[in-house]
Parts: structure tokens; sequence; C-alpha cells
């Protein structure tokens, strides 16, 4: 919901620049002088437009929070033997963890679309300036120049970090919030497992799991990072190891950002180990490759998607002819793939 309400925020900035491109006279001379002097009006535009996504971003930011934390807590419960379930509440201590990742959450987020206002007058400069060379070097006509432009513009960046990464509204606010989502639900994991007086704990299991993570799904660690032995409930001997050997504390590794595993307090001599999941290294890797195609088509659809609203703006039938054939292709695609 909310990466979507980004990735519809910068679809419609993009937009905003388009129009603005092509109304008027484009073969006129003063052309390019009179395209800057709207600079003022695409900043009131753009502010009005990112004011009102920032608003619906940032209470939506609030509720995501609000609902991981029951849902993460009533998992807990669930994974514990029933005399220990009541041990774990929304106590003060988890209110004040799930605020503090919520609010720098929020303020991450909201520096990036004070970015993308920049990013916006920026991108239409550009745009601008792309199409009077093409022109005036002869290259194309000013029709064609401006085509050109606006074909490049596919993407407005609102963060550049320490990497060189450039990151759109949508990949920015989608790793913001499972960062610090993700921070807010192993505080939670590692705290019950110690209210419930125990440092241990077992890692679930999913098809699909990425190569930072597959290597530890199914095992127990240590959070003083001990290493030792321990019976469950019905007998069951388990191993520990410390949480230190896996790759636990790194961006792409376990319980890092997009990790899809979850910690499970372990009470030596109560708790049940879990069913462990059938399934082999290679079919665990055939499976997370197939999710990564799947991801990758979904995104070629939603690109025709916003490609056919930017020529429409544009006023190009002909682009819009192209894309409308290409969303279809990419929905075939994604059908087929569905039913293989």
């Amino acid at each position: 919901m909310i990466e979507t309400l980004a990735y519809d925020l910068e679809t419609d900035l993009l937009i905003e620049i388009v129009q603005m491109l092509v109304t008027g006279d484009i073969d006129a001379l003063d052309w390019r002088t009179k395209k800057l002097q709207q600079m003022g009006l695409l900043d009131r535009r753009a502010q009005e437009i990112v004011n009102l996504y920032r608003a619906k971003i940032l209470y939506e930011v609030d509720r995501d929070f609000e609902k991981t934390i029951e849902e993460e807590i009533r998992r807990i419960r669930s994974g514990l033997p029933k005399t220990m379930r009541n041990q774990i509440t929304m106590d003060a201590t988890t209110r004040i963890v799930m605020d503090t990742w919520a609010v720098q959450a929020k303020r991450n987020i909201n520096m990036s679309l004070v970015n993308i206002t920049e990013t916006t007058k920026a991108t239409y400069i550009n745009a601008i300036n792309k199409a009077s060379l093409g022109y005036v070097t002869n290259t194309y006509t000013r029709d064609e120049a401006l085509k050109q432009s606006i074909t490049q513009m596919k993407h407005l960046e609102v963060y550049l970090d320490t990497a060189g990464r450039r990151w759109t509204p949508e990949g920015y606010v989608s790793m913001v919030l499972k960062s610090n989502k993700r921070q807010v639900v192993t505080d939670l994991q590692f705290g019950a497992a110690q209210e419930i007086g125990t440092d241990i704990i077992e890692v679930s299991e999913h098809a699909g799991a990425r190569p930072g993570c597959a290597p530890y799904q199914g095992r127990f660690f240590s959070l003083s990072n001990q290493s030792g032995t321990a019976t469950d409930g019905a007998g069951n001997r388990i191993y520990y190891e410390p949480i230190s050997s896996t790759t636990y504390g790194q961006p792409a590794g376990l319980f890092g950002i997009n990790c899809g595993h979850r910690s499970k307090p372990f009470a030596p001599g109560i708790s049940i180990m879990a069913q462990k999941l059938d399934m082999t290294a290679d079919e665990n890797r055939e499976i997370y490759a197939q999710s990564q195609q799947q991801r990758r088509i979904e995104n070629q659809i939603r690109t025709s998607k916003r490609e056919i609203r930017k020529w429409e703006a544009a006023g190009d039938k002909q682009q819009v002819s192209r894309y409308k054939e290409q969303l279809a292709q990419n929905n075939a695609r994604m059908k087929e793939f569905i039913s293989e």
C-alpha cells in the first residue's frame, strides 16, 4: 500500500512534467525560454501533489507499524507453550520500541519527499535542455527531440546512498519501511526470548529463502553467542550455535532487509521443535530464482502501464499503442509463468 502510493506519486509527477513540456507551440523559437519561465508553476503543482501524497503515506506508516506489532505478538504467542503465552504483551517498552522505529521511518520518508520536489524541477530542466540541444544541433526536429527527452524520462531519484546507488521514491520508501519494520519485529522476537528466560531461538523455514539466509533456516542459535546442546519438550536433542556465526547484522543477511525469516524463543525442555521443511538446497535456489523472475515480470507490467499514462499525457497515440501492446505481452508472459 505505502510503496504503491510512492510509485503513484512518482508517476503523477512525471506526467505533470510531460504535460508542462507539451503545452504551447513546440516549434516556436522562444520555446526553451517559455518552458523555463513555467518553472514556478511546475514547482507549485509538484508541491501540491507531494503534500497530498505525504499525508496519505505518513498516515499509512503509523497504521502499518501498529498492524505489524499486533500481528507479530500474535505469532510469538502462538509459537510458545500455552503456559508462557501470557508473558508476551504490548507493554510500555514494546510501545516505545515501535514508536522509535516508526518515527525514524517517517522522518526518512518525509526527507525523501522534500527531495523529490527538487528532483522534479531538475528533471524538467534536463528534459528542456536535451530537447533544445537535439534541435539546435539538427539531430532531430523539435518534436522528435522532445519525444526523445520524454522517452528517456523513466524515474525520479530521491536519494543517493553512500554506495552510489540511486533510489526511486518507491524503492527508497520500501527500503526504509522494511528496514525499520524488520528492526521492530526482531526486537520483539529477541525480547520475547528474554521474557520467558531463554537466549536460544529457533529460525523459521520457508521455500525460496535468499542466499544470505538459506544456510541458517530451521537451526538454533544463542543470542548471547554461546554454543551447546539442549532438549525440547518431546525429548529431541538440538544443537545451538552463536548468532554471530550467521549473517545476522548484514543488510542481506539473516533478519536483515527483505528477510522473511522469524525467530521463535526456544525454552529447553518445554518448547517443541518445529517440523523441518522437506526441501533440498537446489530446490530452494530454484524457487528463489522463480520468485525473482516473477518480480521482474511484475515490474515490466507496471512500467508498461506507466508508459501508457505518460504518452497519453503527451498526446502520442503511436506510443500509447506501442506500450499497450507491450502490456498485453507482459500480461501474457505472467499468465504463462504462473501456469508453468
